[in-house]
């Protein structure tokens, strides 16, 4: 009797443990989905700004910028050139 009484329990605490398995996979799927789909809005929204702008207007705002904000300029050379100097360092 104590042997189904401990068969039952175990059979309920796996079932339990599916079902929140399953519920957590679906949670992992749906939020992936919602990011794949933000990710390919976002690279639609770049692209369709590309094609609108031409490089000659973007090169034109990226400057505007960098001469409105000089500390931004510095910091993103610094980060390009470390970027660039690891990449070129490896073996």
């Amino acid at each position: 009797m104590n042997t189904t009484y401990r068969a039952k329990d175990t059979e309920k605490a796996t079932d339990n443990l599916m079902d929140t398995v399953t519920d957590a996979a679906e949670s992992a799927v749906e939020q992936g989905k919602k990011i794949a789909q933000d990710a390919s809005d976002g690279v639609t929204r770049a692209a369709d700004y590309l094609r609108e702008g031409g490089a000659a207007e973007i090169g034109g705002r990226v400057r505007e910028y960098f001469k409105a904000n000089p500390t931004h300029a510095l910091i993103g050379a610094a980060f390009v050139g470390f970027v660039v100097g690891r990449m070129l360092s490896r073996d």
